[in-house]
């Protein structure tokens, strides 16, 4: 991945939540994932720690 692809702001769509299936949010947050973009955000930081604070400490935050 280069460096321009990792500082890419990603793509925001508004979804219903009928659309959020455990596969889609699955996805969507592996997108986020491997974009470094989130880690200039405390929102989207925060957003990872809460879905499993206890994973978040053993990968000692990544």
């Amino acid at each position: 991945m280069s460096r321009t692809e990792m500082m890419i702001e990603p793509e925001v769509h508004s979804s219903t939540l009928t659309e959020l299936t455990p596969d889609t949010l699955y996805e969507k947050c592996m997108s986020l994932a491997r974009n470094l973009w989130w880690t200039w955000h405390p929102e989207v930081i925060n957003l990872f720690r809460d879905l499993d604070p206890i994973r978040w400490r053993q990968l000692d935050h990544n």
